[in-house]
This record gives structure tokens, C-alpha cells and sequence, in this order.
């Protein structure tokens, strides 16, 4: 059953990077009362929502893992040790999951643990759905849709880490809610072996299903870690392991040519939509020299880009979503990244889950404070964000002359 149905209004989310939004966007306490009053649902933790609702369950499946990995070259203020929060599915009986970003309901409750990054500006706008507009479904839905889910990223780390946290543990579903419009999305999941007929598909915010059961697998990312800390976005080890092993297993059972491939790769941004890399062409040359071929990922499938990075040797690539595919190459693989004024450790924390060397082309200077004063330097990031810029060619005459 493949479930869509547009609506008159489409209310959008969008990040407003201006300073004083974005202060009153990571403040809880401004926000919580707000809802409170306002909103037609209120806010429990889970232990209460459990202790007042004992049909709904809580299954805890991963403990909290250590790391200790080697530092993240750009800043020493970003953690490599530590703990990885622990993971919960839920079963909730006749639970309610709304929007593209899978908002799930108890009676009207918001689970507080289900906050992604303990976000309460985007809850206000949520709007109530009559019941006769609420989609009925016969049968036990898993809710994978969450926040950022449009980013290639966020989509492998954690819309199918968490996808994965409900398998490693062999629990059963009959569909799933998760936006699909992509065609990476598709893709990704077709690897995965779900059956497109069985995709419940959100299309705006006022979608709403109530469901005999909702699956729902606590977010993979790092809960203790959110965009004010230096940690970035950290997905859990062994759901970052289980996606890899399950993907590249499922890419080569297409039987893709590999020889058409190069060893050394280099990730062109010619095909991206934002933060370009302006020389790249000379800077490519250089690589070229030393037997690199460019590749622009958007012009390959799912499955062509996962035996690509899998049967590489050396990977060199700006910060972005193309990076992302460092989660499928080989343990020992070399990985340089070049850095634009970004800081944003999410690759970093695919190859050492990985196993693999990394290094990093510091091409200007990095704000490394960025995540402990996001509400002062918000506009200044998105600015380095979106920006087209010049890599320096000395930085990386250097790199390369270790090659």
C-alpha cells in the first residue's frame, strides 16, 4: 500500500539563521511554556508517559558504547572520547505519527525523549488534524521519518541507522512512514528490501496516520550532543556499522563492474547546488598527477556509489554530502577532506567508526568555536555554508606532496 495525499496548506520549516530566532530556537525554556498553553498536545517524558500509558512499551536495545578515537584534525575542542547514548524502540497501540518529519503522538502527548536535538521551535506550528481527515492503518507501522531527512547524510546515518536498530533486533513491521521523494531515498531503501508498496509516504504536515501499532526506534545520533556542542552529529557505532555492512552487501549482489572504477578518487562538488569549489579544476589537475579521477556522485546510482568508495584506495573530497559515502569504503582506506570555513565533524566520525585514515586540507581558517556559540555566529556559518570559494592551492600542493 503506498499511501499519498496533498493538502491545500504545506506548512514549511525553515531554519532562520538570524541571531535572535536562532537564540530562541535552542531555548527549551522559552519554548516549552509556549507550547504548553498554546499547542493543542503537551510534552511528557518518557517515564511518564510509561507509567501513565502501560500499553504503551519501551524496549531497550543498546547500552551506551565508549569511543576513543584518534582527534578530529581541525580542533582539538571536538570530542574523540566518550559515550554513544543508548537506544529504545517503542510500541506504541494505536499511536499517531504526523508531518514529513514523523511527529508521533500518545493521546496527545509528545514523547520529550522524541525531540530531535531538543528542538521545540518546530513543534509549535504543528497543526490539529481532525479525526476525519486521520488515515486509519490496519497493522504495525515503523515511524523512521525524522528532521533533516532530505539531506543524503542524515537519510543513510540516521533515517536508516534507525531502520537498522529495529532489524538488529528482529522486530517485525508491515509498513513504514518515511518522506520518499528522492531519488537517492528510493534507491536506498530498494537496496534495503523494502517493498515500495509498503512505504506509507508523508507529503506535507497536515498527513496523519493512526496506526493499530507505531514501531519507533529512538534517534541513532548522539541525544547528549546537539548543535550547541562541539560534537556535531555522532550516529551510534554499531548502527553505523550494520547500515555499511547491509548496503555494500546488497550492492554487490547487483554485480557492478568495478573495473570501470578509478582507486583514487576525487568528489567533485560541479554537480552541488551550493559551496562549489571555484578552482576546482586546478586543483584537480594536481591530484590528477598522482592518478586521481573526479567523479560527480549525482550522475551514479545508490549502489554505483557504494562499490565505488568500496574498491577505493585513496578518497579526496570537500565537506558535503558526497563524503557521506566514506561509510562503505574498506577498513585503512585513506580519506582526505578538504574544509571550507566548515566545521562539522560528521565524516570525520564515519571513518574512524570505519576504521579508516583520515586527514583533512584546512584551506582557511576554521572557526572552531562555531558549535559552543552557534546563536553569536549563526549567520557568519550559514554564510561559509552556502558559499562558493577559492580552495588554496599551496594548502594543497602541500598535501599532495605526500602522496
Amino acid at each position: 500500500m503506498n499511501i499519498k495525499i496533498s493538502a491545500s496548506i504545506i506548512l514549511i520549516f525553515i531554519f532562520s539563521f538570524n541571531v535572535y530566532s536562532r537564540k530562541l530556537m535552542l531555548s527549551r525554556d522559552y519554548y516549552k511554556p509556549i507550547i504548553d498553553k498554546q499547542c493543542w498536545f503537551k510534552i511528557q517524558p518518557l517515564a511518564q508517559i510509561l507509567k501513565n500509558n502501560i500499553t504503551v512499551q519501551c524496549y531497550k536495545c543498546l547500552e551506551k558504547i565508549p569511543y576513543n578515537f584518534k582527534p578530529f584534525p581541525p580542533s582539538n575542542l571536538y570530542p574523540h572520547q566518550g559515550l554513544c547514548s543508548d537506544c529504545f524502540i517503542l510500541n506504541i497501540p494505536n499511536g499517531r505519527a504526523q508531518g514529513k518529519e514523523g511527529n508521533v503522538f500518545v493521546n496527545g502527548l509528545i514523547i520529550d525523549e522524541m525531540i530531535w536535538q531538543g528542538l521545540f521551535q518546530p513543534l509549535v506550528i504543528i497543526p490539529k488534524i481532525s479525526e476525519d481527515k486521520i488515515i486509519k492503518i490496519s497493522g504495525r507501522v515503523a515511524v523512521i521519518a525524522q528532521p533533516l531527512y532530505e539531506y543524503y547524510f542524515h537519510w543513510i546515518q540516521d533515517i536508516l541507522g534507525r531502520l537498522a536498530l529495529i532489524e538488529m533486533h528482529g522486530i517485525e513491521y508491515d509498513y513504514i512512514y518515511v518522506p520518499c521523494a528522492k531519488k537517492f531515498m528510493k534507491e536506498a531503501l530498494e537496496l534495503w528490501g523494502i517493498d515500495s508498496t509498503k512505504i506509507i509516504i508523508p507529503d506535507d504536515e497536515n498527513f496523519c496516520i493512526q496506526a493499530d501499532e507505531l514501531i519507533v526506534p529512538s534517534y541513532v545520533v548522539n541525544r547528549n550532543q546537539g548543535f550547541n556542542k562541539y560534537a556535531g552529529f555522532h550516529q551510534n557505532l554499531l548502527t553505523t556499522q550494520y547500515v555499511s555492512q547491509k548496503l555494500i552487501k546488497a550492492a554487490q549482489d547487483r554485480n557492478i563492474d568495478t573495473s570501470r572504477f578509478c582507486k583514487r578518487i576525487f568528489v567533485s562538488r560541479k554537480d552541488a547546488p551550493k559551496r562549489k569549489i571555484l578552482n576546482e579544476d586546478e586543483i584537480f589537475k594536481l591530484f590528477e598527477a598522482k592518478g586521481f579521477i573526479s567523479y560527480e556522485l549525482s550522475k551514479l546510482s545508490v549502489a554505483e556509489q557504494i562499490m565505488l568508495f568500496n574498491q577505493a584506495e585513496m578518497v579526496v573530497g570537500e565537506h558535503g554530502a558526497g563524503m557521506t559515502n566514506c561509510l562503505f569504503c574498506k577498513s585503512g582506506t585513506k580519506v582526505i577532506e578538504i574544509f571550507q570555513e566548515l566545521i562539522d565533524s560528521g565524516p570525520w566520525w564515519i571513518t574512524q567508526v570505519m576504521g579508516l585514515n583520515y586527514s583533512c586540507i584546512k584551506t582557511v581558517k576554521v572557526d572552531a568555536d562555531y558549535f559552543a556559540h552557534f546563536t553569536l555566529k549563526a549567520e557568519i556559518y550559514t554564510k561559509a555554508w552556502k558559499s562558493n570559494r577559492y580552495v588554496s592551492i599551496e594548502e594543497v600542493k602541500k598535501v599532495i606532496e605526500k602522496l
